[in-house]
Protein backbone atom coordinates (compact mmCIF):
# COMPACT_ATOMS: atom_id res chain seq x y z
CA UNK A 1 0.00 0.00 0.00
CA UNK A 2 1.25 3.10 -1.01
CA UNK A 3 1.55 5.95 2.16
CA UNK A 4 2.18 9.52 2.58
CA UNK A 5 2.57 11.42 5.16
CA UNK A 6 2.86 15.29 5.61
CA UNK A 7 4.63 16.81 8.58
CA UNK A 8 5.01 21.01 7.95
CA UNK A 9 7.42 22.35 10.53
CA UNK A 10 6.95 26.23 11.03
CA UNK A 11 10.71 26.95 10.78
CA UNK A 12 10.57 26.34 7.07
CA UNK A 13 8.62 29.52 6.34
CA UNK A 14 10.95 31.79 8.56
CA UNK A 15 13.41 34.28 6.73
CA UNK A 16 16.74 33.47 7.10
CA UNK A 17 17.71 36.68 7.59
CA UNK A 18 14.97 37.88 10.19
CA UNK A 19 14.27 34.66 11.95
CA UNK A 20 10.29 35.77 11.41
CA UNK A 21 7.47 34.42 9.39
CA UNK A 22 8.03 35.68 5.91
CA UNK A 23 6.74 38.79 5.16
CA UNK A 24 6.25 39.62 1.65
CA UNK A 25 8.18 36.35 0.54
CA UNK A 26 10.41 36.92 -2.65
CA UNK A 27 13.06 34.11 -4.64
CA UNK A 28 16.05 34.83 -5.97
CA UNK A 29 17.46 33.32 -8.97
CA UNK A 30 19.43 30.29 -6.49
CA UNK A 31 15.72 29.64 -5.15
CA UNK A 32 16.47 30.64 -1.96
CA UNK A 33 13.32 32.73 -0.46
CA UNK A 34 13.12 35.75 2.05
CA UNK A 35 11.21 38.39 3.48
CA UNK A 36 11.01 42.03 0.49
CA UNK A 37 12.14 44.15 2.70
CA UNK A 38 14.83 41.70 4.08
CA UNK A 39 16.97 41.00 1.39
CA UNK A 40 16.27 44.53 -0.58
CA UNK A 41 18.37 45.91 3.06
CA UNK A 42 20.89 43.67 2.23
CA UNK A 43 21.09 44.53 -1.27
CA UNK A 44 21.05 47.88 -0.69
CA UNK A 45 24.21 47.34 1.86
CA UNK A 46 26.19 45.71 -1.00
CA UNK A 47 25.33 48.13 -3.51
CA UNK A 48 28.33 50.05 -1.67
CA UNK A 49 30.92 47.08 -3.39
CA UNK A 50 28.96 46.46 -6.26
CA UNK A 51 28.97 42.70 -5.39
CA UNK A 52 25.36 40.46 -4.49
CA UNK A 53 25.16 37.55 -3.40
CA UNK A 54 22.46 35.09 -1.68
CA UNK A 55 22.71 35.14 2.65
CA UNK A 56 22.65 31.59 2.35
CA UNK A 57 24.87 29.76 -0.24
CA UNK A 58 27.02 32.64 -0.68
CA UNK A 59 26.28 32.99 -4.73
CA UNK A 60 27.43 36.04 -6.52
CA UNK A 61 25.12 37.74 -9.32
CA UNK A 62 27.15 40.11 -11.41
CA UNK A 63 24.19 42.72 -11.38
CA UNK A 64 21.15 43.29 -8.75
CA UNK A 65 18.90 40.61 -9.37
CA UNK A 66 15.08 41.44 -9.73
CA UNK A 67 13.09 39.74 -7.43
CA UNK A 68 9.87 38.04 -7.94
CA UNK A 69 7.25 37.23 -5.35
CA UNK A 70 6.56 33.87 -4.73
CA UNK A 71 2.51 33.96 -4.53
CA UNK A 72 2.16 30.02 -3.43
CA UNK A 73 5.11 30.77 -0.14
CA UNK A 74 2.75 34.01 0.87
CA UNK A 75 0.19 31.97 0.46
CA UNK A 76 1.28 29.28 2.47
CA UNK A 77 3.50 31.74 5.11
CA UNK A 78 -0.60 33.52 5.20
CA UNK A 79 -1.82 30.13 6.15
CA UNK A 80 0.60 29.43 8.89
CA UNK A 81 0.28 33.17 10.59
CA UNK A 82 -3.60 32.13 10.57
CA UNK A 83 -3.09 28.95 12.24
CA UNK A 84 -0.55 30.71 14.69
CA UNK A 85 -3.19 33.10 15.31
CA UNK A 86 -5.98 30.26 16.14
CA UNK A 87 -3.35 28.18 17.95
CA UNK A 88 -4.63 29.10 22.02
CA UNK A 89 -8.61 28.47 20.11
CA UNK A 90 -8.31 25.05 19.33
CA UNK A 91 -9.05 21.77 21.84
CA UNK A 92 -5.92 20.12 22.85
CA UNK A 93 -5.81 16.36 22.75
CA UNK A 94 -6.86 15.28 26.22
CA UNK A 95 -5.25 11.31 27.62
CA UNK A 96 -7.99 9.40 25.92
CA UNK A 97 -8.45 11.93 22.28
CA UNK A 98 -6.41 11.20 19.33
CA UNK A 99 -4.03 13.92 18.71
CA UNK A 100 -3.01 15.39 15.60
CA UNK A 101 -0.43 14.51 13.59
CA UNK A 102 1.16 17.28 12.16
CA UNK A 103 0.61 20.03 15.32
CA UNK A 104 4.02 20.75 16.72
CA UNK A 105 4.53 21.29 20.25
CA UNK A 106 1.03 20.73 22.01
CA UNK A 107 -1.19 18.59 20.02
CA UNK A 108 -4.57 18.82 19.16
CA UNK A 109 -7.88 17.14 19.26
CA UNK A 110 -7.73 15.33 15.60
CA UNK A 111 -11.15 15.00 14.12
CA UNK A 112 -10.83 12.67 11.01
CA UNK A 113 -8.29 10.19 10.29
CA UNK A 114 -7.16 9.04 6.90
CA UNK A 115 -6.31 5.50 5.79
CA UNK A 116 -4.01 6.45 3.34
CA UNK A 117 -1.64 9.08 5.45
CA UNK A 118 -2.27 6.71 8.21
CA UNK A 119 -2.35 9.68 10.01
CA UNK A 120 -4.69 11.92 12.22
CA UNK A 121 -5.42 15.55 11.50
CA UNK A 122 -7.21 18.66 13.49
CA UNK A 123 -9.52 21.02 11.52
CA UNK A 124 -6.92 23.13 10.53
CA UNK A 125 -4.73 20.86 9.52
CA UNK A 126 -6.98 18.79 7.69
CA UNK A 127 -7.90 21.27 5.22
CA UNK A 128 -4.15 21.53 4.72
CA UNK A 129 -4.11 17.82 3.90
CA UNK A 130 -6.97 18.29 1.27
CA UNK A 131 -5.36 21.18 -0.12
CA UNK A 132 -2.53 18.80 -0.87
CA UNK A 133 -3.98 15.73 -1.82
CA UNK A 134 -7.26 17.33 -4.14
CA UNK A 135 -9.52 15.06 -5.88
CA UNK A 136 -10.80 13.24 -2.54
CA UNK A 137 -8.63 10.20 -3.66
CA UNK A 138 -7.65 9.49 0.07
CA UNK A 139 -10.13 7.29 2.38
CA UNK A 140 -11.19 10.02 5.42
CA UNK A 141 -13.16 8.36 8.34
CA UNK A 142 -14.37 10.15 11.35
CA UNK A 143 -11.77 9.57 14.59
CA UNK A 144 -13.18 6.78 16.31
CA UNK A 145 -10.62 5.25 19.01
CA UNK A 146 -6.74 5.26 18.51
CA UNK A 147 -5.40 5.20 15.04
CA UNK A 148 -2.57 3.27 16.80
CA UNK A 149 -5.10 0.58 17.31
CA UNK A 150 -5.64 0.06 13.54
CA UNK A 151 -2.01 0.17 12.28
CA UNK A 152 -0.15 -3.33 12.61
CA UNK A 153 2.48 -3.13 15.40
CA UNK A 154 4.60 -5.46 13.82
CA UNK A 155 4.71 -4.21 9.88
CA UNK A 156 3.90 -0.62 10.58
CA UNK A 157 0.62 -1.42 7.43
CA UNK A 158 -3.37 -0.73 8.36
CA UNK A 159 -5.09 -3.61 8.87
CA UNK A 160 -7.63 -4.11 6.38
CA UNK A 161 -8.27 -7.55 6.29
CA UNK A 162 -10.23 -9.86 8.85
CA UNK A 163 -9.00 -13.15 9.45
CA UNK A 164 -11.59 -16.00 10.59
CA UNK A 165 -9.77 -18.21 12.67
CA UNK A 166 -7.99 -15.37 14.73
CA UNK A 167 -11.58 -13.38 14.61
CA UNK A 168 -9.14 -9.93 14.24
CA UNK A 169 -8.50 -7.59 11.91
CA UNK A 170 -4.86 -8.16 10.29
CA UNK A 171 -2.58 -6.51 7.72
CA UNK A 172 -2.06 -8.47 4.28
CA UNK A 173 1.99 -9.00 5.51
CA UNK A 174 0.48 -10.93 8.74
CA UNK A 175 -1.73 -13.33 6.90
CA UNK A 176 1.85 -13.76 4.50
CA UNK A 177 3.49 -14.92 7.60
CA UNK A 178 0.67 -17.13 8.81
CA UNK A 179 -0.50 -19.07 5.85
CA UNK A 180 -3.55 -21.50 5.73
CA UNK A 181 -5.68 -18.91 8.10
CA UNK A 182 -9.16 -17.66 5.89
CA UNK A 183 -9.29 -13.66 5.62
CA UNK A 184 -11.94 -11.88 4.08
CA UNK A 185 -11.87 -8.20 3.81
CA UNK A 186 -13.33 -5.96 6.60
CA UNK A 187 -16.40 -4.97 4.55
CA UNK A 188 -17.66 -8.58 4.15
CA UNK A 189 -16.69 -9.63 7.78
CA UNK A 190 -18.55 -6.08 8.74
CA UNK A 191 -21.25 -7.29 6.89
CA UNK A 192 -21.53 -10.81 8.41
CA UNK A 193 -21.21 -9.44 11.79
CA UNK A 194 -23.83 -6.63 10.94
CA UNK A 195 -26.10 -9.44 10.28
CA UNK A 196 -26.16 -10.54 13.72
CA UNK A 197 -26.06 -6.76 14.99
CA UNK A 198 -29.60 -6.76 13.19
CA UNK A 199 -30.71 -9.99 15.10
CA UNK A 200 -29.07 -8.60 18.47
CA UNK A 201 -31.10 -5.49 17.48
CA UNK A 202 -34.51 -7.97 17.15
CA UNK A 203 -33.94 -9.14 20.30
CA UNK A 204 -34.12 -5.96 22.27
CA UNK A 205 -37.25 -5.00 20.55
CA UNK A 206 -38.45 -8.19 21.70
CA UNK A 207 -37.05 -8.22 25.28
CA UNK A 208 -38.38 -4.15 25.49
CA UNK A 209 -41.51 -5.32 24.54
CA UNK A 210 -42.37 -7.96 27.47
CA UNK A 211 -40.69 -5.93 29.62
CA UNK A 212 -42.85 -2.79 29.07
CA UNK A 213 -45.75 -5.65 29.22
CA UNK A 214 -44.66 -6.83 31.99
CA UNK A 215 -44.60 -3.54 34.00
CA UNK A 216 -48.20 -3.17 32.83
CA UNK A 217 -49.06 -6.32 34.21
CA UNK A 218 -47.55 -5.81 37.24
CA UNK A 219 -49.18 -2.14 37.53
CA UNK A 220 -52.61 -3.66 36.96
CA UNK A 221 -51.88 -5.96 39.95
CA UNK A 222 -51.33 -3.90 42.40
CA UNK A 223 -53.96 -1.88 41.58
CA UNK A 224 -56.62 -4.86 41.38
CA UNK A 225 -54.66 -6.07 44.92
CA UNK A 226 -54.77 -2.30 46.24
CA UNK A 227 -59.00 -2.46 45.45
CA UNK A 228 -59.59 -5.58 46.35
CA UNK A 229 -57.55 -5.62 50.12
CA UNK A 230 -59.85 -1.69 49.68
CA UNK A 231 -63.50 -3.42 49.55
CA UNK A 232 -62.25 -5.94 52.32
CA UNK A 233 -61.55 -3.38 54.69
CA UNK A 234 -64.81 -1.46 54.09
CA UNK A 235 -66.60 -4.97 54.19
CA UNK A 236 -65.05 -6.42 57.57
CA UNK A 237 -65.26 -3.04 59.03
CA UNK A 238 -69.12 -2.23 58.64
CA UNK A 239 -69.96 -6.01 60.11
CA UNK A 240 -67.64 -5.80 63.19
CA UNK A 241 -69.46 -2.15 63.70
CA UNK A 242 -72.54 -4.22 64.56
CA UNK A 243 -70.53 -6.54 67.23
CA UNK A 244 -68.26 -3.71 68.30
CA UNK A 245 -69.27 -4.74 71.77
CA UNK A 246 -68.61 -8.34 71.36
CA UNK A 247 -65.64 -8.48 69.08
CA UNK A 248 -63.11 -5.37 69.21
CA UNK A 249 -60.52 -7.72 69.48
CA UNK A 250 -60.74 -10.21 66.41
CA UNK A 251 -61.86 -6.76 64.22
CA UNK A 252 -58.23 -5.54 65.01
CA UNK A 253 -56.39 -9.07 64.72
CA UNK A 254 -58.55 -9.52 61.26
CA UNK A 255 -57.59 -5.84 60.37
CA UNK A 256 -53.84 -6.45 61.33
CA UNK A 257 -54.03 -9.63 59.18
CA UNK A 258 -55.26 -8.03 55.87
CA UNK A 259 -52.50 -4.72 56.55
CA UNK A 260 -49.84 -7.09 56.93
CA UNK A 261 -50.72 -9.13 54.14
CA UNK A 262 -50.91 -5.83 51.67
CA UNK A 263 -47.73 -4.48 53.06
CA UNK A 264 -45.86 -8.10 51.95
CA UNK A 265 -47.10 -8.57 48.88
CA UNK A 266 -46.64 -4.52 47.98
CA UNK A 267 -43.49 -4.95 49.01
CA UNK A 268 -42.38 -8.30 46.66
CA UNK A 269 -44.22 -6.20 43.65
CA UNK A 270 -42.28 -3.57 44.13
CA UNK A 271 -39.27 -4.87 44.41
CA UNK A 272 -40.05 -6.86 40.97
CA UNK A 273 -41.21 -3.37 39.57
CA UNK A 274 -37.68 -1.80 40.68
CA UNK A 275 -36.35 -4.79 39.25
CA UNK A 276 -38.07 -4.77 35.40
CA UNK A 277 -37.40 -0.92 35.58
CA UNK A 278 -33.78 -1.53 35.49
CA UNK A 279 -33.74 -3.96 33.00
CA UNK A 280 -35.93 -1.79 30.72
CA UNK A 281 -33.38 1.00 31.24
CA UNK A 282 -30.71 -1.60 30.55
CA UNK A 283 -32.16 -3.18 27.55
CA UNK A 284 -32.62 0.61 25.60
CA UNK A 285 -29.48 1.56 26.62
CA UNK A 286 -27.93 -1.47 24.59
CA UNK A 287 -30.02 -0.36 22.24
CA UNK A 288 -29.05 3.03 21.88
CA UNK A 289 -25.69 1.29 22.06
CA UNK A 290 -26.21 -1.06 18.86
CA UNK A 291 -27.77 2.08 17.11
CA UNK A 292 -24.77 4.22 17.42
CA UNK A 293 -22.38 1.69 16.50
CA UNK A 294 -24.41 0.66 13.56
CA UNK A 295 -23.84 3.82 12.14
CA UNK A 296 -20.02 3.99 12.68
CA UNK A 297 -17.61 4.74 9.24
CA UNK A 298 -15.03 2.49 11.28
CA UNK A 299 -14.99 -0.83 10.12
CA UNK A 300 -12.47 -1.79 12.67
CA UNK A 301 -13.38 -0.41 15.68
CA UNK A 302 -17.05 -1.89 14.42
CA UNK A 303 -15.67 -5.23 14.61
CA UNK A 304 -13.84 -4.26 17.58
CA UNK A 305 -16.92 -3.99 19.63
CA UNK A 306 -19.87 -5.66 17.72
CA UNK A 307 -18.17 -8.91 19.74
CA UNK A 308 -18.22 -7.38 22.90
CA UNK A 309 -21.64 -6.09 22.68
CA UNK A 310 -23.07 -9.82 21.07
CA UNK A 311 -21.38 -11.33 24.47
CA UNK A 312 -23.08 -8.93 26.64
CA UNK A 313 -26.25 -8.93 24.84
CA UNK A 314 -28.38 -12.07 27.28
CA UNK A 315 -30.83 -11.19 29.42
CA UNK A 316 -33.46 -12.92 31.46
CA UNK A 317 -36.58 -12.63 29.95
CA UNK A 318 -39.28 -10.84 32.35
CA UNK A 319 -41.51 -13.31 34.39
CA UNK A 320 -44.83 -13.66 33.52
CA UNK A 321 -47.41 -11.38 36.15
CA UNK A 322 -50.78 -13.44 37.10
CA UNK A 323 -53.07 -11.89 39.13
CA UNK A 324 -54.96 -13.98 41.81
CA UNK A 325 -58.12 -12.29 42.32
CA UNK A 326 -59.20 -15.17 45.19
CA UNK A 327 -56.47 -14.36 47.87
CA UNK A 328 -58.65 -13.45 49.86
CA UNK A 329 -61.98 -14.90 49.32
CA UNK A 330 -61.85 -17.31 52.87
CA UNK A 331 -61.17 -14.57 54.74
CA UNK A 332 -64.48 -13.18 53.51
CA UNK A 333 -66.90 -15.69 53.83
CA UNK A 334 -65.40 -15.76 57.45
CA UNK A 335 -66.04 -12.26 57.89
CA UNK A 336 -69.44 -12.48 56.49
CA UNK A 337 -70.42 -15.57 58.93
CA UNK A 338 -69.51 -13.06 61.58
CA UNK A 339 -73.33 -12.40 62.88
CA UNK A 340 -74.45 -15.90 62.90
CA UNK A 341 -71.59 -17.49 64.70
CA UNK A 342 -71.01 -14.05 67.63
CA UNK A 343 -70.38 -17.13 70.18
CA UNK A 344 -68.02 -18.52 68.67
CA UNK A 345 -66.28 -15.79 66.71
CA UNK A 346 -63.49 -15.13 69.55
CA UNK A 347 -62.23 -18.67 69.15
CA UNK A 348 -62.44 -19.09 65.24
CA UNK A 349 -59.10 -19.33 63.83
CA UNK A 350 -58.93 -17.00 60.74
CA UNK A 351 -58.25 -18.84 57.51
CA UNK A 352 -54.67 -18.00 56.23
CA UNK A 353 -53.76 -16.87 53.03
CA UNK A 354 -50.32 -17.76 52.00
CA UNK A 355 -50.63 -18.02 48.21
CA UNK A 356 -48.98 -14.74 46.64
CA UNK A 357 -49.94 -12.03 44.47
CA UNK A 358 -47.49 -12.51 41.81
CA UNK A 359 -46.76 -15.97 39.80
CA UNK A 360 -43.51 -16.21 37.53
CA UNK A 361 -43.74 -19.32 34.97
CA UNK A 362 -41.10 -21.80 34.74
CA UNK A 363 -40.06 -23.10 31.48
CA UNK A 364 -41.72 -26.70 30.43
CA UNK A 365 -41.49 -27.03 26.91
CA UNK A 366 -38.89 -26.13 24.18
CA UNK A 367 -40.82 -22.79 23.63
CA UNK A 368 -40.47 -21.46 26.78
CA UNK A 369 -36.66 -22.65 27.13
CA UNK A 370 -36.17 -20.84 24.02
CA UNK A 371 -36.50 -17.37 26.00
CA UNK A 372 -33.06 -18.19 27.41
CA UNK A 373 -31.63 -19.42 24.22
CA UNK A 374 -27.90 -18.17 24.05
CA UNK A 375 -26.61 -18.46 21.17
CA UNK A 376 -22.72 -19.97 20.93
CA UNK A 377 -20.12 -19.91 18.65
CA UNK A 378 -16.33 -22.20 19.12
CA UNK A 379 -12.85 -20.71 20.26
CA UNK A 380 -10.71 -21.64 17.46
CA UNK A 381 -7.49 -20.37 19.81
CA UNK A 382 -8.92 -23.79 21.79
CA UNK A 383 -9.94 -26.05 19.03
CA UNK A 384 -7.81 -29.31 18.22
CA UNK A 385 -5.14 -29.58 15.24
CA UNK A 386 -7.79 -32.74 13.71
CA UNK A 387 -10.73 -30.14 13.93
CA UNK A 388 -12.06 -27.78 11.55
CA UNK A 389 -14.54 -24.84 12.38
CA UNK A 390 -16.59 -23.46 9.80
CA UNK A 391 -20.09 -21.45 9.33
CA UNK A 392 -18.88 -18.52 11.83
CA UNK A 393 -17.18 -21.25 14.09
CA UNK A 394 -20.53 -22.31 14.37
CA UNK A 395 -19.63 -25.66 12.96
CA UNK A 396 -17.02 -28.25 13.98
CA UNK A 397 -15.66 -31.16 12.03
CA UNK A 398 -13.37 -34.02 12.80
CA UNK A 399 -10.36 -34.38 9.86
CA UNK A 400 -8.62 -37.75 9.67
CA UNK A 401 -5.29 -35.88 9.23
CA UNK A 402 -3.02 -33.18 10.89
CA UNK A 403 -4.42 -29.16 10.07
CA UNK A 404 -1.31 -27.62 10.01
CA UNK A 405 -1.86 -24.69 13.19
CA UNK A 406 0.47 -22.59 15.51
CA UNK A 407 0.91 -23.42 18.95
CA UNK A 408 -1.25 -22.05 21.23
CA UNK A 409 -1.34 -22.90 25.12
CA UNK A 410 -4.93 -22.93 24.85
CA UNK A 411 -5.65 -25.27 21.97
CA UNK A 412 -6.50 -28.89 23.25
CA UNK A 413 -3.53 -31.12 22.24
CA UNK A 414 -4.60 -34.30 23.86
CA UNK A 415 -7.92 -35.05 22.83
CA UNK A 416 -9.87 -33.47 19.41
CA UNK A 417 -12.18 -30.36 21.41
CA UNK A 418 -12.64 -27.22 21.58
CA UNK A 419 -14.42 -24.70 24.05
CA UNK A 420 -17.20 -21.77 23.13
CA UNK A 421 -16.16 -18.37 23.47
CA UNK A 422 -18.82 -17.35 25.61
CA UNK A 423 -19.01 -18.14 29.49
CA UNK A 424 -22.28 -19.19 30.99
CA UNK A 425 -22.54 -17.11 33.79
CA UNK A 426 -26.70 -16.98 34.37
CA UNK A 427 -29.41 -19.01 33.53
CA UNK A 428 -29.23 -19.95 29.57
CA UNK A 429 -30.69 -22.64 26.99
CA UNK A 430 -28.66 -24.15 23.57
CA UNK A 431 -29.17 -26.72 20.93
CA UNK A 432 -26.75 -28.72 19.17
CA UNK A 433 -27.15 -30.81 16.10
CA UNK A 434 -24.60 -33.28 15.58
CA UNK A 435 -23.69 -36.39 13.37
CA UNK A 436 -21.45 -39.72 13.76
CA UNK A 437 -20.39 -43.09 16.07
CA UNK A 438 -20.04 -40.85 18.61
CA UNK A 439 -19.74 -36.96 20.03
CA UNK A 440 -19.25 -35.72 24.01
CA UNK A 441 -20.94 -32.37 24.70
CA UNK A 442 -20.67 -31.11 28.22
CA UNK A 443 -20.29 -27.42 30.11
CA UNK A 444 -16.52 -27.37 31.16
CA UNK A 445 -14.64 -24.21 33.72
CA UNK A 446 -12.62 -21.75 31.41
CA UNK A 447 -9.71 -23.22 33.15
CA UNK A 448 -10.08 -27.07 32.12
CA UNK A 449 -6.43 -29.03 31.50
CA UNK A 450 -5.54 -28.67 27.61
CA UNK A 451 -2.16 -30.98 27.13
CA UNK A 452 -2.97 -34.16 29.44
CA UNK A 453 -5.49 -37.23 29.95
CA UNK A 454 -7.05 -34.42 32.19
CA UNK A 455 -8.89 -32.47 29.98
CA UNK A 456 -11.39 -35.41 28.83
CA UNK A 457 -14.63 -33.77 29.17
CA UNK A 458 -16.52 -34.67 32.37
CA UNK A 459 -12.63 -35.62 34.57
Amino acid sequence: MAEARVSVDVDQFKCPICLELLTDPVSINCGHSFCNSCIQLKWNIDANTGVYSCPLCRQRFSSRPVLGRNVMLADMVERMRKMSLHAAERQLAGPDDEECYVCAGGKCKAIKTCLVCLASYCEIHLNLHDELNPGNKHMVINVTGKLQDKICRYHDKLKDVYCCEDQKSVCVDCVTDHGGHRVIKNSIARYQQFQLHLTAQMRFEQRIKETENALKTLQKAKEEFKRSTQALEKDSEKTFEDLISLIRRQQCVVRDMIKVREQKESQQSDRIQKQLQMELVKLKNRKDELNQLSSTEDDIYFLQRMPILNAASEFQPPPKITVNTCIFDDLKRSVSNIKSQVEQICKYKTAKTEMPLIKTSTPTIREDFLRYFQPLTLDSKTAHKNLILSENNTKLTWIDCDNPCSYIPERFTYLAQALCVQGLSTCGYWEVEWGGPQVYIAVAYKGIERHGCGSCLGL
